[in-house]
């Protein structure tokens, strides 16, 4: 595939993702959009809220950004 200058190619997939829950030790399967030019792993907000996931406040908030670098909708994250 030729793409034309400034153009990146980001590989994404979705996927069904089985986990354990570290609080609860729930089995529990969410659909990921995986990303492979990630620099680091969010989770969404309704994921947490739907299944009760324990939070702990992070001392300074991570800046989420898109594919394209722009600041994401749902703002910084404050907890992990």
């Amino acid at each position: 595939m030729q793409l034309g200058a400034g153009t990146s190619l980001f590989c994404l997939f979705q996927y069904a993702i089985p986990f354990c829950t570290l609080s609860t030790y729930e089995d529990v399967t969410v659909k990921a959009l995986l990303n492979s030019s990630v620099t680091e792993m969010f989770m969404n907000k309704r994921i947490v809220a739907r299944h009760g996931f324990k939070l702990q406040k992070l001392k300074r908030p991570i800046a989420v950004r898109n594919v394209d670098r722009t600041n994401n909708s749902g703002g910084a994250t404050s907890s992990k």
